[in-house]
């Protein structure tokens, strides 16, 4: 059996659904109906008032309940939107810490490309591994707290994509190294589509960084559609993939994400 879990802003969309109707009717019971059914006499409207003292008295303290979560929730989506465009401040900032790292990882995966077609893996890779950032990291998770659950969502894939990437080009790095290696239960083999698909992986990274810079800049919407073919040549023009590989790895990028 699922267990039905109502939030407290579910909870008050609950009440605005039933209790307006309710409102709405008593209203018309209550002050319409007493003045039209005598034709306008107050007495007889303020009789009808008296009658119904508790329940006036209960209408009333429902009413201003309500108004009163209303107002609550109000204050509570202008503060968190307040606090959603501080973190957005800093979000250019972050995000173009990330496109220099990409850069970087473009760079050792080309070096990395060349020495495995040419099968020479026993001396390190000339490149350096590039370094993560971590102001990012603070950025995005202010950003997520506080944003839309669209941007959240496009912003925590963003996150997961990033770990896994840095994670493989680690990974990749140290396969290089012979001489650390040799005394490994488990050494990871690379092959030259590995490399191409880490280059995609990072094209998408790029690709997806380059549509959220708009919505960092200004008060524009987030465009999280769908990454199309274009996105990824773009994001390879941006990391310089040399012409040697790019008619391959368009051909790579179509059969994985089923473009035509």
């Amino acid at each position: 059996m699922k267990l039905i879990i109502i939030t407290p802003a579910k909870l008050l969309d609950i009440l605005n659904f039933v209790g307006m109707p309710l409102i709405a009717i008593y209203f018309g019971c209550m002050f319409l109906y007493p003045f039209s059914a005598e034709q306008g006499d107050w007495w007889y409207a303020q009789k009808v008032w008296h009658s119904w003292q508790p329940l006036n008295a209960s209408m009333l303290a429902f009413f201003s309940t309500i108004i009163a979560f209303n107002i609550t929730r109000y204050n509570e989506r202008k503060q968190r939107e307040r606090n959603f465009e501080a973190a957005k401040a800093f979000l250019p900032q972050a995000l173009s810490e990330l496109a220099t790292y990409f850069q970087s990882c473009a760079i050792l995966l080309e070096e990395a490309r060349i020495r495995v077609n040419s099968n020479s893996r026993k001396e390190p890779l000339q490149n350096p591994l590039p370094v993560l950032p971590t102001h990012y990291q603070k950025v995005f998770k202010q950003c997520i707290r506080f944003a839309e659950p669209e941007v959240a969502k496009h912003l925590a894939y963003i996150l997961r994509q990033l770990q896994i990437h840095n994670s493989r080009l680690t990974d990749l790095y140290e396969s290089f190294d012979e001489e650390k290696n040799k005394n490994k239960v488990r050494t990871l083999v690379i092959v030259p589509i590995n490399i191409i698909d880490y280059l995609i992986s990072l094209g998408e990274l790029q690709a997806l960084i380059h549509k959220t810079f708009d919505f960092s800049r200004d008060s524009a919407e987030l465009d999280n559609s769908d990454l199309v073919l274009c996105d990824y040549q773009n994001a390879y023009f941006i990391l310089k993939i040399c012409d040697a590989v790019f008619s391959e790895l368009i051909t790579r990028t179509k059969e994985l994400n089923g473009f035509k």
